[in-house]
């Protein structure tokens, strides 16, 4: 799991006037990442409006999907260089998570990016069996802790015990506090 490693860019889902998504802007977005030396690509996090895309088999998210990893394996082919991508799988609910996590595994992403379940401020226990619920899918699992987004704020002492999960990889701390961050650092 030492590929984690430099700057990944958390990308955008470009829209058209009309609220459809401008597939053109996405690969060319991508391509533009790749050219320019990032290290890898988290394609449809938070960052990418994905409450607001369709996931339904053929949907929007498989379209984006296909051509971030069509853009990432050219890419590959003609410089050589490994391009990591961490696929967002993160909801509120569990069951959804697991398969979004199904789907990167499906897709041949390096990681899943998981979010802190949303808006239903589950107890410890409950974000714990969360992430013990992906992390068995067999997918290298970033935690991603954003409590300004979530309203819910993984402690350090409960991302230590998640950290022991099989398939947990990492972690993507945003808390907001500086102590918290050093304190995951330390860890």
């Amino acid at each position: 799991m030492n590929i984690f490693k430099g700057a990944y860019t958390a990308l955008i889902t470009p829209m058209n006037p009309d609220g459809s998504v401008d597939f053109d802007g996405f690969r060319k977005n991508v391509k533009f990442q790749l050219e320019e030396g990032i290290d890898g690509l988290v394609p449809l996090g938070t960052t990418a409006e994905t409450p607001t895309l369709d996931e339904k088999p053929g949907s929007e998210e498989d379209k984006l999907i296909q051509i971030v990893f069509e853009e990432v394996r050219a890419f590959e082919k003609t410089s050589g260089k490994k391009i990591p991508v961490i696929l967002g799988a993160g909801s509120n609910n569990t069951k959804d998570a697991v398969a979004y996590c199904e789907r990167a595994k499906k897709a041949g992403a390096d990681a899943a990016l998981v979010v802190t379940p949303y808006y239903n401020k589950p107890s410890k226990e409950g974000i714990f069996r969360h992430f013990e619920a992906v992390s068995k899918v067999g997918i290298p699992i970033i935690v991603y802790n954003i409590a300004g987004r979530t309203g819910l704020n993984i402690p350090t002492d409960l991302l230590a015990r998640i950290a022991e999960l099989p398939n947990i990889a990492g972690v993507k701390e945003a808390s907001g506090s500086v102590a918290q961050m050093m304190e995951v650092i330390g860890q």
